[in-house]
């Protein structure tokens, strides 16, 4: 079970970064009506005026089985069998940013080390940094671990003698060519070309979620091309969801899902406060706000909201687990490198949607194959800690 974390794929964060200043640099949204033709579109200033339906609390949290706070751990990844708990330890000397990379038996308490920080220098230029874990199957643990500088390298350990098994060198170049040639294989599987040029579907499709059974949620982000977001059917046929206005303010998919006819999206929004100087205008701050929305039976709908945001915080819907009845998921909103602000953990279970109270400080989550054990990134004063519980579904 891949591991959903509180950071995100680094080089698709890159692409999303670039794509943001690449656009406008605010948005103003209208929803329209998901049906065969294009629908009566609202008025895109109205976005922030739409009454927050809100989601009831409910707690999914059962009894807490582990509490890890031995230093700065992030990453935390559970096994398959939710037996154990991987994760990498933040370690500073000096000037120097080093990582441990570690697996706590849950029922025995006993941790193993993969990588110490001594070793990690081995992967470092400026420093080395994990962002990513997950695990490749019962006895694997593979980490993603970054030199400071433009490369990274793709490790793999083995829990059973401790040893690295497998190491894999990559760069920046290397995962965005890695990315554009998923988009291009997606590109490929639609049954007719939409009535857009190819570089521009790429790109949608880099920024877009697919669709189980077919089609993807895409947004072009392209000079010269609108920013709305639209459904891309497996047809090639195009339905616009969401019209986003053209030129300032723009806006931004923050990662989404469908579920049994439902589709599950965050976007952000970008404000600016004006002030003057002279006879000339300026923008004296800018802030975010992410919405939550449930797009059902032709209708769209905020659920939540989370801001006001300060520029430049990172947000993402995240899907941590789901089956056929049930997606559980998070929305992370954090400034980058700072504590989280109202992020959100959530359930969909046959069609009704619930947050588990008292999430403040997440920064991410990990769920075992069946989804019996969740494992939470947590700040804890100046660090962050691992919490292991059962999960109430």
């Amino acid at each position: 079970m891949a591991a959903m974390t509180e950071g995100y794929d680094g080089m698709r964060r890159a692409l999303i970064r670039a794509g943001r200043f690449c656009a406008a640099c605010g948005l103003l949204l209208c929803l329209a009506v998901l049906s065969a033709a294009p629908g009566r579109a609202e008025n895109p200033a109205e976005l922030a005026r739409m009454p927050v339906l809100g989601v009831p609390e409910r707690q999914m949290l059962g009894r807490r089985l582990i509490s890890l706070h031995q230093g700065d751990l992030v990453f935390p990844a559970l096994s398959p069998d939710g037996r154990r708990v991987a994760y990498s330890r933040v370690i500073v000397r000096n000037s120097t940013e080093l990582t441990e990379i570690a697996v706590t038996d849950l029922k025995t308490r006993r941790t193993q080390i993969l990588l110490d920080g001594e070793r990690s220098r081995d992967y470092g230029v400026y420093k080395a940094y994990v962002s990513s874990l997950a695990w490749k199957d019962a006895h694997r643990v593979a980490a993603l671990i970054h030199d400071g500088d433009v490369d990274a390298v793709r490790a793999t350990f083995d829990i059973r003698s401790g040893a690295l098994v497998s190491r894999q060198e990559t760069s920046h170049d290397e995962e965005m060519g890695a990315m554009l040639a998923r988009a291009e294989k997606q590109r490929r599987s639609l049954g007719a070309q939409p009535d857009m040029p190819r570089d521009v579907l790429i790109n949608a499709l880099t920024k877009g979620f697919a669709l189980k059974g077919g089609g993807f949620v895409i947004q072009k982000q392209y000079a010269g091309h609108d920013d709305h977001i639209w459904l891309l059917r497996p047809d090639g046929t195009l339905l616009r969801l969401l019209t986003l206005p053209d030129g300032r303010p723009g806006g931004m998919l923050q990662g989404g899902f469908a579920h049994r006819g439902d589709i599950v999206f965050l976007v952000s929004q970008t404000t600016a406060e004006k002030g003057e100087y002279g006879d000339r205008e300026y923008a004296r701050y800018y802030r975010e706000t992410a919405y939550l929305i449930l797009h059902r039976g032709g209708k769209a709908r905020v659920m939540a909201t989370f801001g006001p945001l300060p520029l430049g915080t990172v947000a993402r819907l995240a899907v941590v687990w789901r089956d056929a009845g049930q997606v559980l998921f998070t929305v992370l909103t954090r400034p980058i490198r700072e504590r989280p602000i109202t992020p959100g953990l959530f359930l969909l279970h046959r069609g009704r949607l619930t947050r588990q109270p008292d999430m403040n400080l997440l920064i991410g989550a990990s769920a075992d194959r069946r989804a019996r054990r969740l494992a939470l990134n947590i700040w804890e004063g100046a660090a962050r800690r691992v919490d292991v519980h059962v999960l109430r579904r």
